[in-house]
């Protein structure tokens, strides 16, 4: 499949001598610069970190298991490359309606129970 596309889009690519490091490009892909982040953070600011990665933490994913991550998801896809079917969200019950503007008549009775309501209440 001919797919065009622009060599300087990809991490990596140098414009100047028109090539690609693809060890960068590796990395990007299999999320070290994630886990090098998450190192980084760990280290800094362990509040920030928890916040930041709380669903990693939650499902046991330190920053030397990312890349393993990625690889298994990469060997998932190539062996279903077909999506799994997600349940859809219902729609809510009642959808909104704009009110119909009332006439002439309607509108008049309108103030006068609202000035009738206004006296009953003095």
């Amino acid at each position: 499949i001919f797919v065009p596309h622009s060599g300087n889009r990809f991490p990596g690519f140098d414009i100047e001598s028109k090539t690609n490091d693809d060890e960068l490009l590796r990395n990007y892909i299999y999320g070290v610069h994630v886990a090098e982040y998450m190192e980084y953070l760990e280290e800094e600011d362990e509040e920030r970190y928890k916040k930041q990665f709380s669903t990693f933490i939650k499902n046991g994913i330190t920053s030397d298991m990312v890349e393993d991550m990625y690889t298994e998801a990469h060997e998932a896809i190539r062996a279903d490359p077909s999506p799994k079917p997600t349940e859809k969200k219902g729609k809510p019950a009642k959808p909104y309606r704009r009110a119909t503007a009332l006439n002439k008549k309607q509108r008049v009775n309108k103030v006068k129970e609202a000035k009738a309501a206004f006296d009953a209440a003095q």
